[in-house]
């Protein structure tokens, strides 16, 4: 019998319902260490499993139900060195709105989906893992007034939470860390192993971060139809102090984004790739799907392909 068949596919050529625009199958999937987290179900299904898949294997290693159906946010791998231990630990991880402006991150063990630690009041920023595999959330806030603006960039890091002021056999990680609840406001710093001042940012009245290369540089700044500001931050301490201001650049964009109403920042428009040993960034117009080049070191213009992107 034909697979076209109308008895057996009345839709004819439409294909069988597989998610709207906004709510799509296959929502939420990670890979890590071989093995494939995803959800399911769409969103709005009462029950939302998580299932763990052995891809050298095929193997469905766990299903289950995390939470009143949270969905996982992250994976983690942690490489800690220390006196007990020299190896990694990989987790599921979940971030909770728990109320009252309190985060709570879970981390779950990747091998059998088992609760492992939390640790709650995690303050929000732009999250980046250091060379450990630690969580880094960073955050530029204005210390001073509206008048007398002073910068303050500060890296929260879940490591730190755990491990600061531990030294010894007690700095292990494994069963040091397993069963407990950190709270970050108790700790040392309140978990912060980063806090320093930066410049004032001409330009940028509320700075925003777009790119975060741990050890070596932030970069930040916004883009539109009529420019494009980029400015770096320096995290390398064998390059000058933390928090240099490394440049603060502005192109003016050419009057085409204007005229052709170019998406360049927003949906399906902006920056689309950063490298990090290249220190280069490519802006992508949406509407003339042309790619534009900047300098990581400079923030300057670097230039466009000879012809469009297609």
């Amino acid at each position: 019998m034909p697979l076209t068949d109308q008895r057996y596919f009345p839709s004819g050529t439409d294909s069988f319902e597989n998610g709207d625009a906004y709510e799509g199958r296959w929502p939420v999937q990670f890979i890590v260490g071989g093995i494939l987290f995803y959800c399911p179900f769409e969103t709005g299904i009462p029950d939302q499993p998580v299932v763990a898949v052995d891809l050298r294997t095929g193997q469905e290693l766990w299903t289950k139900v995390f939470m009143n159906n949270a969905r996982p946010s992250f994976t983690q791998i942690i490489d800690w060195k220390c006196l007990n231990n020299d190896g990694a630990f990989m987790y599921l991880g979940f971030s909770v709105n728990a109320g009252g402006g309190n985060t709570v991150l879970s981390f779950y063990d990747a091998y059998s989906g088992n609760w492992r630690y939390n640790i709650t009041n995690v303050p929000g920023g732009t999250t980046a893992y250091g060379d450990l595999g630690e969580q880094l959330r960073y955050s530029i806030s204005n210390v001073g007034n509206s008048t007398n603006r002073v910068w303050n960039l500060t890296a929260w890091n879940n490591t730190y939470v755990v491990s600061a002021g531990k030294v010894g056999m007690a700095e292990s990680w494994g069963s040091q860390v397993r069963g407990n609840v950190y709270n970050s406001t108790t700790r040392p710093n309140h978990g912060y192993s980063l806090n320093a001042t930066v410049p004032e940012l001409q330009g940028s009245s509320n700075p925003s971060i777009l790119k975060i290369f741990p050890g070596d540089r932030i970069i930040g700044g916004s883009a539109n139809q009529q420019r494009v500001h980029l400015w770096g931050i320096n995290l390398d301490k064998s390059k000058g102090p933390i928090g240099t201001l490394l440049f603060n650049n502005t192109w003016t964009a050419p009057p085409e984004w204007v005229n052709g109403n170019i998406t360049v920042s927003g949906f399906s428009g902006g920056f689309c790739a950063w490298g990090q040993q290249d220190k280069v960034a490519v802006l992508f117009g949406k509407e003339n799907r042309v790619h534009y080049g900047f300098s990581l070191e400079t923030g300057n213009f670097l230039g466009k392909p000879n012809r469009n992107i297609t």
